[in-house]
């Protein structure tokens, strides 16, 4: 990590910036969307393996989730109005198209799917799919806090690229 980042990195951490502000690349900050927050919440209720926010990846790009699992590469992108411009609209296609050809699954939802719970019980069933191929997938609780614990980042490496 550049000095310039851990600065910026620590800043955000001693003036408490994680608690719904983000820092973009130019150390502006940003707040973070509603739609971004109702979907953490959602997902703390839910009982969610731990993730990354504004996770960057499939480098040189430098492309960014919204939410990521990159052990078992695993995202949520929420569209909100920006994605609706033209050219953004492109762009969000071939970033879908590269990571789906580096073998990530990325659910990409609306403010609608947020705000009605679709988005949630999608990426609920899709993440418990990614995680234990082969289980039955209850959606009344997705993830037990037993599951959960044995979440380790070796056990999902260990998954991931265990031979079939």
């Amino acid at each position: 990590m550049a000095a310039g980042s851990l600065l910026v990195s620590h800043y955000a951490r001693s003036v408490g910036i994680a608690q719904g502000w983000h820092v973009t690349k130019r150390a502006r900050l940003q707040p973070r969307s509603e739609l971004e927050e109702t979907f953490a919440r959602d997902m703390r209720a839910l009982n969610f393996p731990e993730y990354q926010r504004e996770y960057t990846y499939l480098k040189p790009r430098k492309y960014r989730l919204d939410f990521a699992w990159p052990k078992c590469k695993f995202g949520v992108e929420i569209d909100g109005a920006v994605h609706r411009i033209k050219s953004r609209f492109h762009t969000d296609r071939e970033k879908h198209a590269l990571s789906l050809l580096e073998g990530w699954q990325i659910l990409a939802v609306t403010g609608l799917h947020v705000r009605d719970g679709r988005a949630i019980q999608w990426a609920a069933e899709l993440l418990f799919r990614r995680l234990f191929p082969g289980q039955a997938y209850h959606s009344s609780e997705p993830f037990s806090s037993a599951q959960t614990r044995r979440l380790s980042d070796e056990t999902l490496f260990a998954r991931r690229n265990a031979p079939t």
